[in-house]
């Protein structure tokens, strides 16, 4: 398992314990019932992630970056960021980065564009099709 998938898969049932702690710190409201329905799906998508679930990333990536997009705007209406709400879209972002990251690395090394590792310039994949003499 790639080192990547495993801190994305950590960092989401970690953000799924702090989501659904919540009702233990703060009082009742309409977000905060936002952040718990996030909570149960942080669980789930941890849990796939941690497994290999191809599909996982493409949720991993998603619903992360909504969620870090929501708790964001919602702060900036409320004029204030609490330091929970800071950790929440810090995990959704570098979560969201790392299962676009894998989604890509994962999808080119099924077309046969990865090179030892990398992705290559999406020209360069398709030059050897119509140039008999490939820059390499």
């Amino acid at each position: 398992m790639h080192r990547l998938r495993r801190l994305a898969g950590t960092l989401m049932l970690a953000s799924t314990v702090t989501h659904l702690s919540e009702p233990f710190l703060f009082a009742w409201s309409f977000p905060m019932l936002v952040a718990q329905l996030f909570g149960v799906s942080f669980l789930c998508i941890g849990v796939a992630l941690l497994r290999g679930s191809e599909r996982a990333l493409l949720w991993g990536a998603v619903l992360p970056l909504s969620a870090a997009f929501l708790g964001t705007a919602s702060s900036i209406l409320q004029g204030t960021m609490h330091p929970l709400t800071r950790w929440h879209v810090f995990v959704d972002l570098v979560v969201g980065a790392s299962c676009i990251y894998l989604m890509r690395r994962s999808r080119a090394a099924e077309d046969g564009t990865a090179d030892r590792g990398r992705l290559r310039a999406p020209l360069e994949a398709h030059a050897s099709s119509w140039n008999p003499w490939p820059v390499r």
